[in-house]
């Protein structure tokens, strides 16, 4: 998932800096997922009032699961208008 990240803390007063505490582990780093990949038309699913779209999810999830996708979409004027947020199952 997320990288790991070890963690040393270090006391201050205005006398100064203590020494480093034992290694610990801090937290999990996460990021924004990459975009997905090779978006495709699934052509046994269209009819005249659907579509049916095929894609997979990018390299990296972030370090968390991916919980749903939103598709836009766009008539040829440039702006892409979300059609609908799909929840994974």
């Amino acid at each position: 998932m997320g990288t790991d990240v070890k963690v040393r803390v270090f006391a201050i007063n205005v006398y100064g800096d203590s020494l480093a505490s034992e290694s610990g582990s801090g937290a999990i780093l996460v990021t924004y997922p990459d975009a997905p990949v090779g978006l495709i038309e699934d052509a046994p699913y269209r009819g005249r009032t659907q579509i049916g779209l095929k894609w997979s999810p990018g390299a990296s999830n972030g370090g968390t699961s991916i919980i749903d996708y939103t598709l836009f979409y766009d008539q040829g004027t440039g702006n892409f208008i979300v059609l609908t947020t799909t929840p994974l199952k």
